[in-house]
């Protein structure tokens, strides 16, 4: 069976409420996550996205941590991400990437998936892990992007759950959170932001 998700809108008082109602616990330390996403020149993964086109990908390279310790003229390493969305499910694959800086990045990138794919975004945010024995949820927080060309960064009022969970009939978080639960997606969000597309 494969691992259903759903994401949904909170406030930092309406997660604890959901934290007791579900009894999660926190479940690994709280770590600021930091991905560069990857697209065309025309957007496609964007706009495939916003379509809701089926199936279709995301792909980003992820590192931890403080995002300023990182220097891209320069030797660096993290995971390179492939999230794939078909029709009742996601797959997510993940490389270890090593660079000597990030022009060698993308060569490796368009390598992979025999495309012209460019760093479009960064996006960072601090994300908190909680879980029970059957449910998965993680907490993500001051989310803030940029276009990679400035130093200066948009920030997302959001503050979004994703839950995890392998029987969906457990779990009705549409009856329980009504328009709360959402599609939002950080990239999304992050290129109309940042582009005006």
């Amino acid at each position: 069976m494969k691992r259903q998700e759903q994401k949904i809108l909170l406030n930092s008082n309406e997660i604890s409420k959901v934290l007791r109602k579900y009894h999660l616990f926190k479940s690994y330390n709280s770590r600021q996550i930091n991905s560069i996403y990857f697209d065309d020149i025309d957007f496609n993964n964007f706009y495939d996205g916003e379509e809701g086109t089926v199936p279709r990908k995301k792909v980003r390279f992820r590192w931890y941590g403080n995002y300023k310790e990182i220097n891209f003229n320069s030797p660096f390493s993290g995971k390179i991400e492939i999230k794939e969305t078909l029709q009742n499910f996601r797959l997510k694959k993940k490389i270890n990437a090593e660079a000597k800086n990030f022009a060698y990045l993308e060569k490796i990138i368009k390598k992979l998936f025999n495309k012209n794919l460019k760093g479009v975004c960064m996006i960072t945010y601090l994300r908190h892990y909680y879980e029970n024995k059957k449910l998965r949820f993680t907490y993500d927080e001051n989310i803030k992007c940029n276009n990679l060309k400035s130093l200066s960064f948009y920030s997302i009022k959001n503050n979004i759950v994703e839950a995890k969970f392998d029987d969906s009939n457990l779990y009705n978080f549409n009856s329980v959170f009504g328009d709360k639960v959402t599609k939002f997606s950080k990239y999304s969000l992050a290129i109309s932001k940042l582009y005006k597309v």
